[in-house]
């Protein structure tokens, strides 16, 4: 599940809560994840084990029309830790650690031992196609 402010909110946790049994994942990106950061503090709290992989390119690309607006974004697997979770943070320019921490999180949350954050840090240069549609676009306001 995913979208900005409701991956975890109204998405992942709801998700798992309804069908423990199943692996559910978050993908957001770090304007959506600091929308909702206190989202993970209540995944910690009521032991909701999920996987949020979170897209840092320090841009909110969806929000203004403007091209984008520059975000200043923390390392959300730091800010994980500190909220209780786990984390870890990857360059998506390195497959391979970013396959290890993904190992890392399904391990952690199949043991159901509470979320886990996966920050993938990109390059702010390069914006999904979606961020590119005009605003008179779009399907929604």
């Amino acid at each position: 599940c995913g979208s900005v402010r409701r991956s975890q909110q109204q998405g992942c946790i709801a998700c798992k809560l309804a069908a423990p049994e199943s692996t559910v994942v978050a993908v957001t990106g770090d304007g959506g994840l600091q929308m909702t950061l206190q989202e993970l503090c209540t995944a910690v709290q009521c032991g909701v084990s999920v996987v949020i992989i979170v897209f840092t390119n320090n841009r909110l690309a969806r929000i203004t029309g403007s091209p984008f607006t520059e975000l200043l974004s923390p390392d959300f697997a730091s800010v994980a830790r500190a909220c209780g979770a786990e984390g870890a943070s990857v360059r998506s320019s390195d497959p391979t650690k970013a396959a290890h921490a993904l190992s890392a999180a399904f391990a952690h949350v199949d043991a159901n031992r509470g979320p886990f954050v996966v920050d993938v840090r990109t390059d702010p240069s390069l914006m999904a196609p979606v961020a590119a549609w005009r605003h008179e676009d779009r399907a929604f306001p």
